[in-house]
């Protein structure tokens, strides 16, 4: 009589068989979780400029001075000051309260206004001057169909929502 032998390990086709498998379910899940990253991002981003805003409208508030928030290719500044005229490199002394960086190359933040000389609240916290309201549209290389609003209110609450809620906004 043979003697059957339980044989150790796995046979070639099982193997590929597995890896077949594997790599299907690798070819389903990047895209999807490409997708999810760029999402992250720009979510993350939008949300900060969202939680500073609030900050440093707060404490000019607090202080009983004006909060400026300035915006260039790939960084947010914020700062409190004591004149209109003045910009978050006129406060360095008075530090500012956060500074912010992203990839400029894959998020772009355009605006409803012209903001070049960065969005100012007055003492009480409200918008200056005196707009509607201000939208700053956080885009990537998808464009609209992702991208994220960010709307400041005359009295200035900033409010995060997406592109397709808000009419005037637009990816440029």
């Amino acid at each position: 009589m043979q003697s059957y032998r339980a044989k150790k390990g796995f046979s070639l086709i099982e193997l590929m068989v597995v890896l077949s498998v594997v790599s299907v379910l690798v070819g389903i899940a990047a895209p999807s979780f490409s997708n999810w990253m760029k999402d992250n991002r720009i979510e993350a981003v939008a949300s900060q400029t969202r939680s500073m805003l609030n900050a440093v409208r707060s404490e000019g508030i607090s202080r009983g001075e004006f909060a400026r928030i300035e915006i260039g290719s790939g960084r947010l500044s914020t700062c409190v000051v004591t004149d209109i005229v003045n910009t978050c490199e006129d406060a360095i002394e008075n530090a500012p309260i956060e500074t912010i960086d992203w990839d400029a190359e894959k998020i772009d933040i355009s605006s409803s206004k012209d903001i070049n000389d960065g969005i100012t609240f007055d003492l009480r916290g409200r918008l200056l001057p005196r707009e509607d309201k201000i939208l700053l549209t956080y885009c990537d290389e998808r464009g609209a169909n992702k991208a994220l609003v960010i709307t400041i209110n005359q009295i200035g609450r900033a409010m995060v929502t997406e592109l397709s809620t808000e009419p005037d906004a637009q990816c440029l």
